[in-house]
């Protein structure tokens, strides 16, 4: 089992022609979860503050057979401060048939 955490960021000042001074940042955060080598959690955050949207993502992926993955998703996504602009849940299947893997 093992837990890996990450955080990236991005800060930039620009100035455009005939434009004031403009900050843009963006944040990414994860956290991934595998209790198995079958099984395995990821969690995403994003922020951007140039598009003034943030993204959640939890995904869960069994590894059912070699080769082989189950994929469920839950994505929101937010525009500003208001409230929930998107919500999605996901279902995924990939099934490889190899006589070598097995």
């Amino acid at each position: 089992p093992q837990v890996r955490l990450g955080l990236a960021g991005l800060f930039s000042r620009l100035q455009l022609p005939r434009a004031d001074w403009r900050d843009e940042q963006a944040w990414n955060g994860s956290v991934i979860i595998t209790p198995t080598t079958k099984l395995q959690l990821d969690l995403v955050a994003q922020r951007n503050s140039q598009a003034e949207q943030w993204i959640g993502q939890a995904r869960l992926r069994w590894r059912y057979l070699a080769g082989s993955d189950l994929f469920l998703v839950y994505r929101a996504q937010a525009l500003d401060e208001s409230g929930l602009e998107e919500q999605r849940l996901m279902f995924k299947l990939i099934w490889r048939n190899d006589l070598l893997l097995r």
